[in-house]
């Protein structure tokens, strides 16, 4: 079974995710910041950013160190909008998967179900596909 955690500030927002996930047959947990985890693992962790703030960034920072060295699960970054996939912050480049706003919540769906499935990616491998409406998305180096 997939289970993801999905943070983020925004209530709706974290509910409509929570919803769409759990309906596509993955279990979920969900918290305001990184800080509220329970230790539980993983198969992936989603971090929905509602605004290009040092706080959001700091927050996106802490959810890629969940989980113990070696065995961290795979992040995945929903961008606030206007911002680019392909300059992320120090800390963030790493991310397994980058949603750019809008997207489509049912691609959402099956992007997060294959980043948390284990496919391996070759580090660097950083490729585009279509998101859906705003074609904002990436996936990254996770291996």
């Amino acid at each position: 079974m997939h289970r993801i955690l999905i943070i983020s500030p925004d209530p709706e927002s974290r509910r409509a995710i929570q919803l769409a996930l759990e309906l596509g047959g993955m279990e979920t947990e969900t918290a305001v910041d990184p800080s509220e985890t329970t230790g539980i693992d993983f198969s992936a962790v989603l971090n929905d950013m509602v605004e290009d703030s040092d706080e959001q960034w700091e927050a996106a920072r802490r959810a890629m160190k969940i989980g113990s060295k070696g065995s961290r699960p795979p992040v995945a970054l929903i961008l606030p909008h206007g911002r680019d996939p392909s300059r992320l912050p120090k800390g963030t480049e790493k991310a397994g998967l980058v949603v750019k706003k809008p997207y489509e919540l049912l691609r959402l769906v099956e992007l997060v179900k294959a980043l948390s499935g284990g496919a391996k990616k070759t580090p660097g491998s950083r490729k585009k596909t279509d998101a859906g409406r705003g074609k904002g998305c990436t996936t990254g180096n996770k291996s």
